[in-house]
């Protein structure tokens, strides 16, 4: 098409969708809805991801980070054609900062999704084809993939709104040790900062869940590390796969996952599971500290059974 006509096509394209109302949706039915993993952050998520990576129906691709700001963009532009939609979307994923950790080329994946027919064509379809490629250009077999994105906590409503027949995850632990691993590790600046996180947070997840309860179980840190096949076999049963009892301490599979060699705070993760985390912020803090904590989230710690 010559590159004056090219620009006129767009325009006259979008203007017939426009005026037949042919907006592309948000959802579709896919043969297997995702999962997402879903928290404050620096509350063992990580753990989680690679003890659920280590099963081979399982396949969760590093931090995606643009989920929500996809959705958005998505909706605003769904009249949009379907070439440029497909570009706009996988290229948000692929400049956000962290998508070297993909290792991956998507072109063979662009030129796919252009194909598609007219009725497949979906947002829904768009990302569950991104993680799928994922999964195969690293060598994975699998039948069910996931997301570890705590910043997805944030955004459940949309989420739920591409993927309505997902499966959330919220991982829970204390709130003390959250907000004193996120200090330490030079995450967030201040206790007060890292403990409000984390309340907002727990509060969101809680309110989703009471939303959409049979979607969504809440997994305690502290009980995955204390009974970590008891916890799994429960998880695993959630997700209507096999529990494998190589989840708990296998590391064979860490080279597929992208950034866990990539940062310091990721660094416990490569250690066997143990209980010895439990209680270690709590245990360093300073009385100013105690007291700042106690003023400000003391009532969702005691209200989740966590002691004050």
């Amino acid at each position: 098409m010559p590159e004056t006509v090219a620009p006129l096509y767009d325009v006259v394209s979008r203007l017939k969708r426009i005026i037949f109302n042919k907006a592309y949706p948000l959802a579709a039915p896919l043969s297997q809805s995702p999962f997402f993993i879903i928290g404050s952050g620096r509350c063992g998520s990580t753990l989680l991801r690679r003890m659920l990576q280590a099963n081979p129906d399982i396949h969760i691709p590093p931090e995606s980070y643009v989920l929500g700001e996809v959705g958005r963009l998505f909706m605003r532009n769904r009249q949009m054609d379907w070439h440029h939609l497909v570009n706009l979307v996988l290229s948000t994923f692929e400049y956000q900062r962290e998508f070297d950790k993909f290792d991956m080329d998507m072109r063979a994946l662009v030129h796919q999704l252009w194909e598609l027919p007219e009725q497949e064509r979906s947002l829904a379809v768009i990302l569950d084809a991104l993680y799928c490629y994922h999964g195969q250009q690293t060598g994975q077999s699998f039948t069910l993939w996931g997301d570890k994105t705590p910043k997805n906590t944030f955004e459940l409503d949309m989420l739920i709104r591409i993927f309505p027949q997902a499966k959330f995850v919220h991982l829970l632990r204390d709130g003390v040790d959250v907000a004193a691993s996120f200090v330490s590790r030079g995450l967030m600046d201040d206790m007060l900062s890292a403990a409000k996180h984390w309340q907002t947070s727990v509060l969101l997840s809680r309110h989703f869940m009471q939303q959409y309860p049979k979607q969504c179980m809440e997994v305690r840190y502290e009980d995955l590390v204390a009974s970590p096949e008891q916890t799994l076999q429960g998880l695993c049963s959630f997700l209507n796969i096999s529990f494998q009892p190589n989840m708990i301490a296998s590391l064979q599979h860490v080279q597929h996952m992208g950034d866990l060699n990539a940062y310091t705070h990721y660094e416990k993760v490569l250690e066997p599971v143990s209980t010895r985390n439990i209680g270690l912020g709590r245990s360093s803090l300073s009385e100013h500290d105690k007291q700042l904590i106690q003023q400000h989230i003391g009532a969702t710690l005691s209200q989740l059974g966590y002691s004050l």
